[in-house]
């Protein structure tokens, strides 16, 4: 039988119906995003059981803080402030991005964001390096507390590995975020799901066989 842990992810995961826009959904394929918000979809219970050691690891740190971190705490900033032209305002007008650092420290100027995975990367993945970044920047915005120290943490079965993040700069975060975010926006506007890429996420997809079924009946319209 599944357990509690189980069944709230699996909940999560149907229940993202919302006009936010979260960093997870920005750095990962638009179209598996829009059918996600279109179409009812199975998810595998079995597939759930890795999220598991995540929901387990962010309990822990949730439980033994240390003094001024901040946990799973949600942010939210309005799109707009990352457009760098008029256009760009206009259409993410009434949009926002949202995201969940796992903790972060004002006074020490730290973000640190925990992975689990069956091995340790040799170096850090890049959308996990994009996705601190634009952390950084939302808490930057937020707080007006600059954000100095990027760390990942993968956490595999019998290992840790800490790997510090190099920060970049904001042009290039709202660059990201602006061309994460656009063909989001433009489907939340219109209802068109964004065109068909081959990504590495395909072979994961839990949406795919929908995607493959659109692609056959060219259906890509709510």
């Amino acid at each position: 039988p599944l357990q509690a842990p189980q069944v709230s992810i699996m909940n999560d995961m149907l229940s993202r119906q919302h006009d936010f826009i979260s960093v997870t959904s920005l750095l990962s394929c638009p179209r598996k995003s829009a059918i996600r918000r279109m179409d009812s979809y199975v998810v595998n219970p079995f597939n759930v059981w890795t999220m598991t050691r995540g929901t387990l690891i962010h309990s822990i740190i949730e439980r033994h803080r240390g003094m001024g971190d901040v946990c799973e705490s949600k942010l939210t900033v309005p799109l707009w402030k990352f457009a760098k032209s008029k256009e760009d305002e206009e259409i993410f007008n009434g949009y926002y991005l949202s995201g969940i650092p796992d903790v972060f420290n004002l006074e020490r100027g730290i973000l640190i964001d925990y992975k689990t995975t069956r091995r340790i990367p040799k170096v850090p993945y890049e959308h996990h390096k994009n996705q601190i970044n634009i952390y950084s920047a939302m808490i930057d915005m937020m707080y007006a507390v600059s954000v100095e120290v990027l760390l990942i943490a993968y956490i595999a079965q019998f290992d840790v590995h800490p790997v510090l993040v190099e920060k970049i700069s904001f042009d290039d975060v709202a660059d990201m975020v602006v061309n994460g975010a656009r063909p989001l926006v433009e489907f939340l506007r219109s209802g068109e799901i964004p065109e068909y890429k081959e990504v590495w996420e395909c072979k994961y997809c839990e949406v795919k066989d929908l995607c493959h079924a659109r692609l056959e009946t060219n259906t890509g319209v709510l």
